[in-house]
């Protein structure tokens, strides 16, 4: 790849404060490294007017900047990231000598390279990870410290961290869960799903990303939440990604196989109906059910006919047993049902009614 592309790319992130740590080691070895010194050459003359406006700073500011990029330099030496001496005094004969220019780049930045020293470098090992794991037949309600409630339904993890710092909020959520986030418009919160990023500043909506079931799908309960499709591939290569913007009772399905997004009206209270212990299905297939209701109350269920898979199911199921809902499938669709000792189903029948 082109230097240059890539260095646009990782100082994007970094302004925008959405770059990773192995990118931001990437983005200081750029800079010290000398091998590069055209290829930033290049970028800052592309961008002449912000750097016009970076030597206006103070000769302060300029210092400030540049010992707290010192800072993060000798820390990532410590670790052995960085392969090059970071010259302390330019050459004379240099108008504009390494030194320099990465100097103007750390003062261009120095917003954000603040919160992200705050996040990386000044106490790395203060914010801990926490992993908070929901089995079959359980839901969990977990509070963060921002005061965001999340609703974990059966099957579920969410990841976060101990507190959140910088200038975002971010979780790591696989399996489904509701959001009821606290309003923060300076701090958007993000939730990844595998490629979908939902980004949100207060709002609630729903999550559904069960890996085994093949797709993402995102509701809105409660004001606006922006849904943003990418790969990692696709960023490093500087590609557009695929972005919606959904209100109340809008949902968004991404199927990662395809990468497609689909967008659509539902009906948000039906969807995040299980929150409140209550099974809602409307035209749903009985395949798709019976995974449902092996999460929820953390069963084994077979179909033992293939074609009752596609049956169609209406029903709506409030505090529930498991056996009061097959009873109730038993006579809207005309199937038979076998409990064995051990808490497994078989599901049996010729067609549907």
């Amino acid at each position: 790849m082109n230097g240059n592309r890539r260095l646009d790319i990782l100082m994007k992130k970094y302004r925008e404060n959405t770059i990773a740590r192995e990118e931001f080691d990437e983005l200081i070895i750029y800079m010290e490294d000398p091998r590069w010194a055209q290829d930033v050459r290049e970028w800052m003359e592309e961008r002449e007017e912000d750097m016009s406006e970076v030597n206006n700073h103070t000769e302060e500011e300029r210092k400030a900047s540049e010992a707290r990029f010192r800072k993060v330099l000798d820390r990532m030496k410590e670790e052995g990231k960085v392969a090059y001496p970071f010259r302390k005094e330019p050459a004379r004969k240099e108008r504009k000598g390494w030194h320099h220019i990465a100097a103007v780049i750390v003062v261009l930045f120095a917003s954000a390279t603040a919160l992200y020293y705050g996040n990386f470098f000044d106490n790395p090992a203060s914010v801990r990870q926490i992993e908070e794991r929901v089995g079959t037949g359980e839901k969990a309600t977990v509070t963060l410290t921002d005061g965001t409630v999340v609703r974990l339904n059966s099957g579920s993890t969410l990841k976060f961290p101990e507190k959140f710092s910088g200038n975002k909020r971010e979780v790591t959520l696989e399996g489904e869960a509701f959001f009821e986030v606290t309003r923060n418009e300076k701090k958007p919160f993000l939730v990844k799903t595998a490629d979908l990023t939902t980004r949100v500043l207060g709002t609630s909506f729903n999550i559904k990303a069960y890996r085994e079931e093949g797709e993402i799908a995102v509701s809105v309960a409660t004001g606006k939440v922006q849904v943003v499709q990418s790969s990692t591939e696709a960023e490093n290569n500087g590609e557009a990604v695929s972005q919606i913007i959904l209100v109340p009772n809008e949902q968004v399905v991404y199927r990662p196989a395809d990468q497609s997004l689909e967008k659509k009206e539902i009906d948000a209270a039906a969807i995040t109906a299980w929150k409140d212990g209550v099974l809602y299905f409307k035209e749903t297939p009985l395949g798709e059910v019976v995974k449902t209701l092996e999460r929820w109350y953390g069963v084994e269920i077979r179909i033992n006919n293939p074609e009752l898979a596609e049956c169609q199911v209406w029903g709506k199921h409030k505090k529930e047993t498991l056996l009061n809902v097959l009873k109730a499938y038993e006579y809207s669709l005309g199937i038979t049902y076998k409990v064995h000792p051990d808490g497994s189903v078989d599901i049996d029948g010729e067609k549907c009614k």
